[in-house]
């Protein structure tokens, strides 16, 4: 394949046919792919949804028990060669009203507030145009003054090759 060169019509036309099968047997393998993967997730799904209820039943049955022991000593232990029930104090969950968490700061702690200032670049980018300056390419406004706000560089020509399916 490394010998084979596009030359003329007929060889493009045979290149895009090529990549039209190739792409073709790709989709086959990825359809066929993802089939089996259902049907073994199905299988495995099947094959351990009890013993996934009996995991969650005996989980239960120890942290109830576990509940049991700390209610009667609050420094007590569940600890077996098979494993162990542990517990850990938590921060308590806190989940803020932004605007009133802000109009809170603005009055009291103002310096806690941050203003993020943004501009709309589709919007901006109508009050410039790109003028070629020497080898370098610059935004030059409607007054044909050239502010150093941007760097501009040139883009190559995308090219998509694309077969039809």
């Amino acid at each position: 394949m490394a010998d084979f060169k596009v030359t003329d019509l007929k060889s493009s036309d045979w290149a895009f046919k090529k990549i039209n099968e190739l792409e073709a047997s790709i989709e086959e393998k990825k359809a066929y792919a993802e089939s089996e993967i259902k049907r073994i997730n199905d299988w495995l799904k099947a094959e351990t949804e009890s013993e996934l209820a009996s995991v969650d039943y005996f989980k239960f049955l120890l942290t109830q028990y576990y509940g049991e022991l700390k209610a009667e000593n609050p420094k007590a232990k569940l600890t077996t060669p098979h494993g162990k029930v542990t517990s850990r104090k938590q921060q308590p969950a806190i989940t803020w009203d932004e605007q009133a968490t802000i109009d809170y700061l603005k009055a009291n702690d103002p310096e806690l507030v941050k203003t993020t200032e943004k501009f709309n670049k589709v919007d901006v980018k109508k009050l410039f145009s790109v003028k070629q300056v020497g080898d370098t390419l610059k935004l030059v406004d409607i007054n044909g003054e050239m502010p150093d706000i941007a760097n501009v560089a040139a883009q190559p020509d995308s090219i998509t090759v694309k077969g039809d399916k």
